[in-house]
């Protein structure tokens, strides 16, 4: 089966939380598993995960059925992206943001879905996630993607499950023309703590770790959270579901 992969912190920053010890590796973990190696045992430089290259560090777009779907590198406070976080001063993040645009001006699927790492919005830390340097580069990109009628963000880091209504660029709810984010954070580590007044907070969880289904229709989609295991024995109740669907902004 065809995985296609979007990096997270882990792939590119050093990590030294929790006893830790982890060094940069910018992304070449990554690559070299996803992309695969030649018969001499050197890394590709172009596979399922995008291009890794000084100018392209792993963006790609594909069409999927009635979606396009876009997945994004925001690890932008890293030697690859020489620690350059502006989205419009002709560096490699710049780059990206720019590709974005004209990914978006080509697209004319009923229906967009873009996927990153590090959120927007969190439901743990307001306004954006606690790696601020990549704040303004997921405000630029849903200020883009808003634009141009997108319909899903999905996004990970948070160790917590979150389902936000649809909104602006600025976090105002928005039901006929917003976003919808989803955070799906639960893969194993310990979780965090959900702050449930999070404006337009619609369903969250932060005691099970579990996955998300996700159904892409010819205008819709329909979403499915169910937990695998409670985060504690003393958790109840001893599981967790949230599910419903949505309709393609146009």
């Amino acid at each position: 089966m065809l995985e296609r992969p979007a990096p997270g912190n882990h792939e590119y920053y050093a990590y030294t939380k929790k006893g830790d010890n982890e060094a940069g590796q910018n992304g070449a973990g990554y690559f070299a598993y996803f992309n695969g190696h030649d018969a001499a045992g050197a890394p590709n430089v172009e596979g399922q995960a995008g291009d890794d290259s000084s100018t392209n560090q792993g963006w790609y777009s594909y069409d999927l059925g009635h979606w396009h779907i876009i997945s994004l590198n925001i690890e932008c406070n890293s030697a690859a992206f020489n620690n350059d976080c502006s989205t419009t001063d002709g560096g490699v993040l710049a780059g990206e943001t720019s590709w974005l645009a004209q990914d978006l001006e080509a697209d004319h699927a009923p229906c967009t879905l873009a996927y990153w790492h590090q959120p927007t919005f969190s439901s743990t830390a307001s306004p954006f996630t606690s790696d601020s340097q990549e704040g303004g580069t997921a405000d630029a990109w849903w200020k883009l993607l808003y634009q141009h009628h997108a319909t899903l963000i999905l996004n990970g880091h948070d160790h917590v499950y979150s389902r936000f209504a649809p909104m602006d660029p600025a976090g105002n709810a928005d039901p006929r023309h917003g976003i919808r984010e989803f955070i799906v954070g639960t893969g194993g580590e310990s979780l965090d703590t959900v702050l449930p007044n999070t404006p337009n907070l619609q369903a969250w969880a932060d005691q099970y770790y579990g996955v998300m289904k996700l159904t892409l229709k010819p205008d819709g989609y329909d979403w499915d959270y169910e937990s695998a295991l409670p985060s504690s024995p003393s958790v109840s109740p001893v599981s967790y579901s949230d599910s419903g669907s949505g309709m393609c902004n146009h």
